[in-house]
């Protein structure tokens, strides 16, 4: 049960990695598309582009590092801390 966890756990944050340049090319491909819509080809290669530089980044990260243990390093880092922190008391 734990090495299935892992997995998922593993998938998921390959998944975030994968998110960050795929939702920036797409939402600048969108941007184009609605101010041109005659123009199909460039959103359409900002798609691909958003694609394989996720899977790139995705994929050197997680040969590099693991992205559990990279996912772990980026929320736990001090500042991070402090906000929740912070955000706690303010609940209280």
């Amino acid at each position: 049960m734990s090495k299935f966890f892992e997995t998922v756990m593993e998938i998921i944050n390959w998944l975030l990695i994968f998110i960050s340049p795929f939702l920036v090319f797409s939402i600048i491909a969108v941007i184009i598309y609605f101010n041109n819509p005659e123009s199909n080809w460039l959103p359409l290669g900002l798609f691909a582009i958003g694609i394989v530089l996720g899977i790139i980044l995705a994929e050197r990260i997680r040969r590099k590092y693991g992205t559990t243990t990279y996912m772990g390093r980026l929320r736990g880092n001090a500042e991070f801390i402090d906000e929740q922190k912070e955000d706690d008391e303010a609940k209280k």
